[in-house]
């Protein structure tokens, strides 16, 4: 219970004692009930009477350096001061990182934002769920990013892991008849991106099988076109 009262004193109280319900409340209500602990039907009463606090009640807490509000039809089931209190419809809070954050003293939907420590640590976000599930809404969702959102020649390299790249590779070595070794640093990240060309012209995979074991292309026919080209989307480390 909070010390702060907002008290309107009945008819029946004299004059003098009405003038200090008045003074406690007007000085609750301009500090917005400022302290630890949000008010309560027992620090809210009208014609001396305890109430339920009002929708529209602003609470200042010292418990999270928040401010809260009253709102019995838009409140989330405040974690911190429970009933009707809420940050719904307030702006959020700062933190000084992700680290330090105590995210169970936010509702979900709350976002707030880190900053202080350095501009590349300013960060906003969003508490997702209960269990404390916490979004960075400056990165984008899986599988969101498209063409059109990347900036003409803005990438240069599609980073993979330390030191490694994707490189289109144009190798392929006759081994045999009809076999094609596709080199080292050649091997495909996928099948199904092998490209087979003979003498620019596309050879359709029905005509030959990629064979993993030793990273080989070869013909199903023994009679192979000319001028045969693979090109492999391949992982090329220290590129």
């Amino acid at each position: 219970m909070t010390s702060n009262n907002f008290v309107t004193p009945a008819a029946s109280k004299s004059i003098t004692l009405a003038r200090f319900d008045w003074n406690d409340a007007l000085r609750a209500s301009t500090e917005n009930f400022y302290g630890p602990v949000a008010p309560t039907s027992e620090n809210y009463q009208l014609d001396n009477n305890p109430t339920a606090v009002q929708d529209g009640v602003l609470y200042r807490s010292t418990l999270t350096n928040s401010i809260f509000i009253v709102d019995s039809i838009n409140q989330k089931g405040n974690p911190v001061h429970g009933g009707n209190f809420t940050r719904v419809g307030i702006g959020f809070r700062l933190e000084s990182t992700l680290a330090a954050t105590d995210f169970s003293t936010y509702e979900i939907g709350e976002m707030f934002a880190t900053v202080g420590i350095s501009v590349a640590n300013t960060r906003v976000y969003l508490k997702a769920s209960n269990a404390n599930q916490i979004v960075d809404v400056g990165i984008p969702a899986t599988d969101t990013v498209a063409t059109d959102m990347l900036q003409a020649a803005s990438v240069t390299k599609a980073k993979l892991a330390t030191a490694a790249v994707i490189k289109i590779v144009n190798s392929a070595v006759s081994s045999g008849s009809n076999v094609f070794a596709l080199g080292a640093g050649a091997t495909p990240l996928v099948t199904s991106k092998l490209m087979v060309l003979a003498d620019g012209i596309y050879q359709g995979n029905s005509h030959w099988v990629y064979n993993s074991g030793n990273n080989t292309v070869q013909f199903k026919d023994a009679s192979v076109p000319s001028g045969i080209n693979v090109y492999t989307e391949a992982l090329v480390a220290g590129s």
